[in-house]
């Protein structure tokens, strides 16, 4: 079995064993883990046991093939720019799709699932506030970076940068299991994509997931309060929204073909193992038509669709 083969084939069996250990711990109730005792301990079970272990577990397996491509590096220091543009450039467009979505559809928009635990367990206080950010900010950042924009990347990269940004996208998306959000985690399976690859490190991306998470931890109820409100306040916060999207976009642009122009004048590698041989259609019909990634897909419409009637 080649290297080629076995990022159709191997890659989605470590997706399909997150999904189905993401679906199960789902359907258990939540105080099974103790989420109404204990619910930081809860939520770091849930990631350990759905996203952590099997990733390393996946790494382990693989070894040193894997693990030194998996851009576990500090980042340098003229990217730090834009990394604080792209950061602003996600959350903002996080807010603005949410916004959307809430304002078209708002019986049918979930809030996530951090938001639902930390409801559980905010009490007030600092170290309470530090808990929350550590249990369901970092460590879902550092668990879904490590598998998406870390394993998938590495693994599906040898067909090409184009069809890994993809596949991490599409996975990063499914793995959350929400239909009202999936536009919201397309958006940042592709911003987060995009800056592990201008960056070239993970550390960057676990950063930006991590503040993102922060913002929609505290600011997503307060955001869509303001929506049902339909006030000038509102209008205010859109506008203010709208304008730091587009700034930070164009801003994020230049810094990235600025960080690029570095690495070119420093004569700095690729960092794009790209190994394939086959056209670009045998390489969607294999990535897209292989047996594992239909399963990935037929688990992700068959649980959207339990919870729809449930």
């Amino acid at each position: 079995m080649n290297s080629e083969f076995k990022a159709h084939i191997i890659t989605p069996i470590l997706i399909i064993v997150v999904f189905a250990l993401i679906i199960t711990l789902e359907v258990i109730p939540a105080d099974t883990f103790g989420a109404n005792d204990s619910p930081y301990l809860a939520a770091v079970i849930v990631q350990l046991i759905t996203i952590a272990l099997p990733t390393l577990f996946y790494c382990m397996m693989r070894g040193k093939k894997l693990t030194g491509n998996l851009r576990l590096r500090l980042p340098e220091s003229y990217t730090i720019l834009y990394t604080v543009f792209v950061t602003l450039f996600l959350i903002c467009g996080v807010a603005l799709i949410s916004i959307i979505e809430y304002s078209i559809a708002p019986g049918s928009f979930e809030t996530t699932s951090a938001t639902e635990y930390a409801s559980l367990a905010r009490r007030g206080g600092f170290f309470n506030e530090a808990y929350l950010i550590i249990t369901f900010c970092l460590l879902p950042a550092v668990s879904e970076e490590l598998l998406f924009r870390g394993v998938v990347l590495a693994e599906y990269e040898k067909n090409g940068v184009f069809m890994a940004v993809i596949m991490s996208v599409l996975y990063f998306s499914m793995s959350h299991f929400s239909l009202s959000r999936l536009p919201v985690y397309i958006f940042s399976g592709i911003v987060l994509a995009s800056a592990a690859y201008a960056t070239r490190s993970v550390f960057v991306t676990m950063l930006i997931h991590m503040l993102n998470n922060t913002v929609v931890l505290y600011a997503e109820n307060y955001v869509l309060r303001l929506v049902d409100r339909r006030n000038s306040s509102l209008m205010l916060m859109l506008i203010i929204l709208a304008g730091v999207f587009m700034i930070s976009g164009v801003v994020a642009g230049f810094e990235a073909y600025r960080v690029y122009r570095t690495y070119a004048v420093r004569n700095v590698d690729s960092d794009y193992r790209v190994k394939r041989k086959s056209g670009l259609f045998s390489r969607i019909q294999q990535n897209f038509f292989s047996p594992t990634f239909l399963i990935t897909v037929i688990m992700y419409v068959g649980f959207i669709i339990y919870k729809m009637r449930k």
